[in-house]
């Protein structure tokens, strides 16, 4: 960090939130109007250029497309499906309030007090979406990327048990038929092939009635998506 840097984040108006800023993102901000915006909840300002809600949804956006790009290259063989449901799990607003309130951002956010109660509401984790989205606007997607992979899936987040959990559709649907008890059948077709791999396509019925038919280059994978699927139709 430069003298003049230094010189900027340790004087001045808005000291603590610069300071904070810095050892959490790793930066010394170039717009600090940005990041108090993004912890003004509406309660405090009803104007949209002055709370956060514009920039929470440039945060949802940008946190989806880089926990959906790191995913894609940490699970190259695996479906769509699973991909888009352990997205789901990483960005939920449970997910979100929990990391929120573990980078201690709450000590910063502006809303109305005596009406709300943080733990109650999705605050946390909608300032969580803001405040990544000041950071794109005034860093970059680069260091927004390694802001969000650095400090919330690396260091917050288990994705591999977050994953581990999520592909066990089949003992959510085995579950369900017994409950009410139901046949559960998972016919395999002959497998095909594309020229480079193989591919299991798989039939599922239930209560002997055909659900859903799904392919895969994994029997195993191929049976957790097509559980998935019929759990979707079987509400």
């Amino acid at each position: 960090m430069s003298l003049l840097d230094q010189i900027l984040l340790f004087t001045g108006k808005d000291k603590k939130l610069k300071e904070y800023i810095y050892h959490t993102i790793g930066y010394v901000p170039n717009n600090i109007d940005l990041y108090k915006q993004s912890l003004q909840h509406r309660s405090k300002s009803a104007s949209n250029t002055k709370n956060n809600e514009r920039l929470e949804f440039l945060g949802d956006s940008v946190l989806n497309t880089i926990i959906s790009e790191y995913l894609y290259q940490k699970f190259p063989y695996k479906e769509e499906g699973f991909l888009t449901e352990l997205r789901s799990k990483i960005v939920q607003r449970k997910s979100l309030n929990e990391i929120a309130n573990d980078l201690n951002l709450q000590q910063f956010i502006k809303y109305e007090k005596h009406h709300i109660k943080l733990d109650k509401t999705d605050i946390l984790g909608d300032a969580l979406e803001a405040f990544i989205g000041a950071i794109y606007i005034d860093k970059g997607y680069v260091k927004t990327k390694k802001f969000v992979l650095d400090k919330l899936v690396k260091n917050l987040l288990d994705v591999d048990k977050i994953a581990e959990e999520n592909r066990n559709f089949k003992g959510l649907l085995l579950i369900k038929s017994q409950k009410e008890n139901a046949t559960l059948l998972y016919k395999h077709s002959a497998t095909k092939s594309n020229g480079k791999q193989n591919i299991f396509e798989i039939e599922l019925y239930y209560a002997d009635i055909l659900i859903c038919t799904t392919q895969g280059f994994n029997k195993k994978d191929a049976e957790q998506e097509v559980a998935r699927i019929a759990l979707e139709k079987l509400g």
